[in-house]
């Protein structure tokens, strides 16, 4: 049962931010301080705002036009 009580008390302990900033990440955050998450988050958001928007194919309706008169065959 210590063990148990080990394994518990090692996943609570804090972590150091990913970025290396010196402060403690949060798993909210996937580990990463609240500012270092805030600046990552803002910075993905401009680039999906950069991106441009995907192509979609236009609807082409059909146009009837007056089509020439067909020769007649010759017999």
């Amino acid at each position: 049962m210590s063990d148990q009580q080990e394994t518990t008390t090692n996943t609570n302990q804090p972590r150091l931010c990913k970025m290396g900033c010196g402060f403690f990440g949060s798993n909210a955050t996937g580990d990463y301080c609240s500012k270092c998450f805030r600046q990552l988050d803002d910075r993905q958001k401009k680039s999906v705002e950069k991106s441009p928007e995907p192509v979609t194919p236009a609807v082409v309706e059909a146009v009837e036009t007056p089509s020439a008169p067909k020769p007649e065959a010759s017999t």
